[in-house]
């Protein structure tokens, strides 16, 4: 073997040890990329969920807040009349 051949094998044998390393990195990417899609898309399900049910909290505490300046009134209303 001549010198030409050791180079050129030496060479291929570098070429193919990053190749291998290179796939392996590329596969562990794609592997992050899809695991990154999955959980954006629960993110934003837990966020739309989230901000419906603080809307219909809000709904809630409002409609509660008038029923109970209602029966404050019918209260005093009722003591008005017990006086009289």
């Amino acid at each position: 073997m001549d010198m030409t051949q050791v180079i050129t094998i030496i060479a291929g044998i570098i070429i193919s040890v990053l190749s291998y390393f290179t796939k392996a990195t590329m596969d562990r990417l794609s592997k992050v990329e899809d695991t990154a899609s999955a959980t954006k898309i629960k993110l934003e399900i837990l966020q739309n969920d989230h901000t419906n049910k603080n809307e219909n909290l809000q709904e809630k505490i409002e409609a509660l807040t008038a029923i109970v300046k209602e029966l404050s009134i019918d209260i005093k209303e009722l003591n008005k009349r017990l006086k009289d």
